[in-house]
């Protein structure tokens, strides 16, 4: 699916830089990406129809059970702590945010704090973004998402857990030292929680790295959902 596998699960940047207000550039990688779980998501109550919006029962239809086998985007938030690299630009007037996954981008304006989204936005994969400076603190704040899903968590079931369309997530960077910063993402989603929830990640800048080509239909074995064995699969003894 990918050219080349990356190793480390950590996110990097493509260049040497710092998270500040005065510039943030380079290459990073989430630190605890291998999970890419919302690992608290399953705590919080529900509205009376949330259960039924947040788990979806395997279907046996992959571009429903797993959209991403089939070469559909991972979108917000499952995209946040995808173990691939991520390259991060930061501009005057904007941050853009390069993923190497999929080779997907976000364009963020920075202005500001708490400003409102424009009134005619269309929903998209990765939605609206807009960011700011609280401090020392990055906040990204994201609206207008599609309806899709949340994770790369299924149950036992094969299932898989989903955000609404209504979903407001809030990300908020810090450097913790020179290379290292937490990266907690909050999410509301007045539809399916009856309360927002955090979820605490980490991220690693990576002053070596480069983002790499990535080809997600090159070697499609779910091409149209009908998913074939690879030639591994096909002589292993396991």
């Amino acid at each position: 699916m990918q050219n080349r596998v990356r190793t480390s699960s950590v996110v990097a940047l493509a260049a040497i830089g710092a998270l500040s207000a005065a510039g943030l550039s380079g290459c990073s990688s989430p630190s605890e990406a291998p999970q890419q779980k919302a690992e608290n998501a399953q705590d919080i109550r529900r509205t009376p129809d949330g259960k039924s919006l947040f788990y979806r029962p395997h279907t046996g239809n992959v571009r429903i059970d797993d959209p991403t086998a089939v070469c559909l985007p991972n979108g917000l938030t499952r995209q946040i702590p995808s173990p691939y690299a991520q390259q991060w630009i930061q501009t005057p007037d904007q941050l853009v945010i390069l993923y190497e996954y999929m080779h997907f981008f976000r364009v963020i304006p920075f202005g500001a704090p708490n400003r409102p989204h424009a009134a005619d936005i269309e929903p998209t994969y990765m939605g609206d973004s807009i960011a700011w400076w609280d401090g020392e603190a990055l906040v990204i704040d994201t609206v207008g998402l599609n309806e899709w899903i949340l994770d790369a968590y299924h149950p036992d079931d094969g299932g898989s857990r989903w955000h609404s369309d209504r979903a407001h997530v809030v990300e908020r960077i810090k450097l913790t030292d020179r290379l290292n910063a937490s990266y907690d993402v909050t999410i509301d989603d007045p539809a399916i929680f009856t309360a927002s929830w955090v979820e605490n990640w980490s991220m690693q800048m990576k002053p070596t790295w480069k983002i790499f080509e990535f080809i997600c239909d090159d070697n499609d074995r779910c091409r149209g959902g009908k998913c074939t064995d690879s030639d591994a699969q096909k002589t292993s003894t396991q």
